[in-house]
């Protein structure tokens, strides 16, 4: 039993940073089908032959699917595309976590394990749980900055919520969903899927639920099913070398946008004392610091060029005490103010 397990689910390739399996790109085509298009001729558009989502968790870079999926959109000329995508979820792609997570008792325990052992696969998609004043907040984010990265994202923020009414029932509803990009002409399908309030040019793809709800009792356990499914899955984990800058990165672009960010913070985290989180970083050869500035770059220029938020609400968002401080930062590091290079960038996207 043990060894069939680890024949059917293989580590294909040591994943990428930026990777995700490239069978999720058969929910792109899955659609695009029942659209009457062929998917098969728009992935052979990218280089990439159909019998590739044969072995789909094969690790494949996430900059091709927010590609792939920008082009399904010009194709289509569908704008809510991705929540079509992301509706086809049946966490089909992350190997035997599927069954960990539907043999959880309560939905803390599925979101654990998916959090956990999705990692495995998906490098390039970064999954939180995080409280706020009463609500549980399942964040989705992506490592870097690419071309179809906000479409992307609501692929999987769609897919989320398909994935908690597996998790939870058909009628479970969240309590609010923000999406990070700025507001569709055409509101009628988000809500329609999400069946709840939808705010847009928010900092970060997330979905707000009760937190009574991560407790309530599924009724389902396995003891030895969840013991055996652990045992192939932490043997899938220790072959794939632990990205420790990258974990904290993603920690620290996560406390950024909700505004709660600080090394000390960081650290309990990771269950460590401040001085231990310096020098396991110093031990990756970088610092806390130069963690903290790529990452404020990295968010400054996602926030303002992908929302409409206010050059005093990012700079606030990113820790800066002024405007002007953040100002200088940013000149920095794009040679230019912020108000100037938001012009400059959004005149591209016009004229692209």
């Amino acid at each position: 039993m043990s060894q069939h397990v680890l024949k059917r689910f293989p580590l294909a390739a040591r994943p990428a940073p930026d990777s995700i399996p490239i069978g999720t790109l058969s929910g792109i085509t899955g659609v695009l089908e029942t659209l009457g298009h062929d998917g098969t001729a728009l992935l052979r558009r990218f280089g990439i032959d159909q019998r590739a989502l044969r072995d789909p968790l094969a690790p494949s870079s996430i900059r091709l699917h927010g590609r792939v999926l920008l082009a399904a959109i010009e194709l289509t000329g569908i704008e809510h595309l991705p929540l079509l995508v992301g509706e086809r979820s049946q966490l089909g792609n992350v190997g035997p976590v599927r069954a960990l997570a539907m043999n959880a008792g309560t939905a803390r325990k599925a979101l654990k394990d998916l959090m956990h052992y999705a990692s495995i696969w998906y490098r390039g998609v970064n999954l939180t749980l995080e409280h706020d004043q009463g609500y549980a907040v399942l964040g989705y984010a992506a490592g870097t900055e690419f071309p179809g990265r906000d479409a992307l994202l609501t692929a999987y923020l769609a897919g989320g919520i398909k994935n908690l009414r597996m998790i939870l029932g058909p009628d479970w509803k969240a309590s609010l969903v923000r999406v990070a990009h700025r507001r569709p002409g055409n509101l009628e399908p988000f809500a329609k899927l999400f069946r709840v309030p939808v705010l847009f040019d928010q900092p970060r793809h997330e979905i707000l639920f009760p937190e009574t709800d991560l407790d309530r009792p599924l009724g389902r356990t396995d003891a030895q099913l969840e013991a055996f499914l652990k045992r192939e899955l932490d043997a899938l984990e220790a072959s794939v070398p632990a990205d420790f800058t990258g974990q904290v990165r993603r920690a620290v672009e996560s406390q950024l946008l909700r505004g709660n960010c600080s090394n000390e913070r960081i650290a309990s985290m990771f269950g460590v004392r401040r001085q231990t989180l310096h020098r396991q970083l110093a031990e990756q050869e970088t610092t806390y610091s130069a963690i903290l500035e790529e990452s404020r770059r990295r968010l400054a220029a996602q926030l303002l060029v992908g929302t409409d938020m206010s050059m005093a609400e990012v700079a606030a968002m990113l820790g800066y005490g002024t405007q002007g401080n953040f100002t200088r930062a940013f000149i920095r590091w794009f040679g230019s103010t912020p108000s100037a290079w938001k012009r400059i960038h959004h005149k591209m996207a016009r004229s692209a």
